[in-house]
């Protein structure tokens, strides 16, 4: 609700793209589902100012899976995650062949299969065109449908190591509805969502193709320029060790510095069983403070390591203050000193039986 006389709904509706194959069981429409199976975010601007006739006024749908929305004044800032499509026809591993079997030459006739099927992938994905791999929305807005084509340069890519996806940020700004709906996308898949009056940040996870010792888990922070009421702006990128427990581990001070309240998750060797090449893990935690230099969300000061082998339950902000709460077997809460965002200190700490899974 916005507050007067609109109100903003999002559904999941099922939608088959080009570029996926039916799989799965019907669900309607002669569609079918399935775990390859894209959704479509649709939203809808309902007119509330006379509540015994609620009137639809307009609706846009957009490609991807609603992941969470914020709304400054009369803006709606929607962020969707889209998965990556391939041609049906696309092969991650070649067809076994009685040669690669042979342990005498299996080596080779691998290579030489994953060659082709390279050479072959490519041909596939090239020939395919531009709104296959990003298919349009479409704004109905009085009675008139409109596609929604995203341009090019709207899109951004990071080097950093996540799983493929689209990430976007549509805006909406209710007191000027149009035929269309600004977004701005960055490739990466989308987790914890947090927003200011100027800001809105987009958390995602770093990926590891498979675990082995020597790991450290890290979260990478995607910034946008939100103060622009019909659109949204991709601004910087940075990263902190660590993962995030909810999206009240991150805020923003009066400064413009993000501060973001993370576990560390470190997969050491196994010293009680060597052979296990899996492994095992440690965890710790810590506080860290960043601001945006030329395009880069930088690390500018943060906590010593606390509460070795428990994880953050909870976390808050206020000001110059952070709170957090771990928990193994008892229940820690420390309390930080963020006057000098270089130098976070921890001030006190109480212990308590439990956890708290929320502090406000």
């Amino acid at each position: 609700l916005d507050g007067t006389n609109r109100a903003v709904v999002f559904y999941s509706v099922p939608h088959q793209y080009p570029l996926q194959p039916a799989v799965g069981p019907p669900c309607g429409d002669g569609l079918r589902c399935g775990h390859d199976f894209s959704n479509t975010t649709k939203v809808t601007v309902f007119d509330v100012s006379d509540l015994a006739n609620l009137k639809p006024l307009h609706e846009y749908y957009l490609p991807g899976s609603y992941r969470s929305a914020r709304k400054v004044g009369a803006s709606v800032r929607l962020v969707t995650n889209d998965s990556f499509r391939y041609p049906p026809a696309v092969k991650f591993y070649p067809d076994n062949s009685e040669g690669s079997w042979n342990p005498g030459g299996r080596a080779q006739v691998l290579i030489g299969q994953y060659n082709e099927l390279m050479i072959a992938n490519e041909g596939l994905i090239r020939a395919q065109g531009l709104s296959d791999w990003l298919p349009p929305g479409k704004a109905i807005l009085e009675g008139k449908t409109s596609p929604m084509p995203q341009d090019c340069t709207s899109f951004s890519r990071v080097t950093a190591p996540t799983r493929l996806g689209v990430v976007t940020v549509a805006t909406l700004n209710l007191s000027n509805p149009t035929l269309s709906i600004d977004r701005t996308s960055v490739l990466g898949e989308a987790g914890e969502i947090y927003a200011s009056a100027k800001n809105l940040y987009v958390a995602t996870r770093h990926w590891w193709w498979w675990p082995r010792p020597g790991q450290s888990d890290a979260t990478y922070v995607h910034k946008f320029d939100i103060s622009q009421p019909d659109r949204a702006h991709y601004l910087a990128t940075g990263w902190v060790e660590g993962h995030l427990a909810d999206q009240f581990s991150m805020d923003e001070n009066s400064k413009g510095q993000f501060r973001l309240a993370t576990t560390i998750t470190r997969r050491v060797r196994d010293s009680w069983q060597p052979a296990n090449w899996w492994g095992t893990i440690e965890t710790t935690n810590r506080l860290h403070v960043t601001e945006q230099r030329d395009g880069r969300l930088e690390v500018m000061g943060q906590s010593e390591e606390l509460a070795k082998g428990e994880r953050i339950m909870s976390a808050r902000f206020l000001e110059d203050r952070g709170f957090v709460v771990t928990f193994r077997q008892v229940d820690p809460l420390f309390a930080f000193d963020l006057k000098d965002p270089t130098r976070p200190q921890k001030v006190g700490e109480l212990k308590v039986p439990g956890f708290s899974s929320y502090i406000h």
